[in-house]
């Protein structure tokens, strides 16, 4: 699960092989929970900085 999150986030793809791995090891409801779940907390990080929150 680390190495797709690194992935998605290095990234913002998955590569076939990490796909593959992701989807055995974790199924397609939790792979696209994890995606999901990276995703919103990047919008988030995102929104943080242009808006200057947390300095």
């Amino acid at each position: 699960m680390l190495e797709t999150a690194r992935e998605l986030l290095e990234t913002g793809d998955l590569g076939d092989v990490t796909f593959a791995a992701a989807l055995d090891s974790l199924g397609q409801a939790r792979l696209y929970g994890l995606i999901t779940l990276i995703g919103y907390y990047r919008l988030l990080a995102v929104q943080m900085r242009v808006l200057r929150i947390g300095g």
